[in-house]
């Protein structure tokens, strides 16, 4: 099992995931396989393994992207918890603010702010699920200073609100 970890983790960072994802899933399995006992509950991590691995390359690898545009995407990723501008993005890789704007657009079909938003709010869904954590907390955590404004994008975005959407999960 900790070789077909490894394989899946080689095949997705060929596959064009950044590595810094894939080790936190190659971690997560290695420490269930680590703690497994018995064979069955090892083929349901083999599974999940497979699951995870493949979602990732499909969610995070971006091979038809310029480079600009790969590197603008993983930069969002990796600081999804915080508030983020197209003008910090484009300073932190030195391009100028509107060609990277039209680029983006161009190229994921969605403008820097609707992917920045998607993003965050996908990333907020399992903390509302969990109901552990207030609406506002959550909207911090997940880089929104205003919890007003986090329940306005995640209705644009999901078409309901957190509260409706957390009703649903309860179902």
């Amino acid at each position: 099992m900790f070789s077909l970890n490894t394989l899946n983790r080689k095949a997705a960072e060929k596959g064009g995931v950044h590595p810094i994802y894939l080790h936190s899933i190659s971690e997560k399995f290695a420490i269930m396989i680590e703690r497994t006992k018995d064979l069955p509950t090892l083929y349901e991590i083999r599974r999940a393994l497979l699951m995870e691995y493949s979602e990732s390359v499909r969610t995070y690898s971006s091979p038809e992207y310029s480079d600009i545009v790969k590197r603008a995407i993983h930069y969002i990723l990796l600081h999804i918890d915080y508030p983020l501008t197209l003008e910090e993005i484009a300073k932190k890789f030195y391009v100028n603010p509107a060609h990277l704007s039209r680029k983006f657009k161009s190229e994921t079909h969605m403008t820097l702010t609707q992917f920045i938003h998607y993003k965050k709010i996908e990333e907020a869904k399992p903390y509302l699920e969990k109901g552990s954590l207030s609406i506002t907390e959550i909207a911090l955590l997940v880089g929104f200073n205003d919890s007003n404004y986090f329940e306005k994008v995640f209705k644009k975005v999901t078409g309901m609100t957190p509260s409706l959407f957390i009703a649903n999960t309860k179902k």
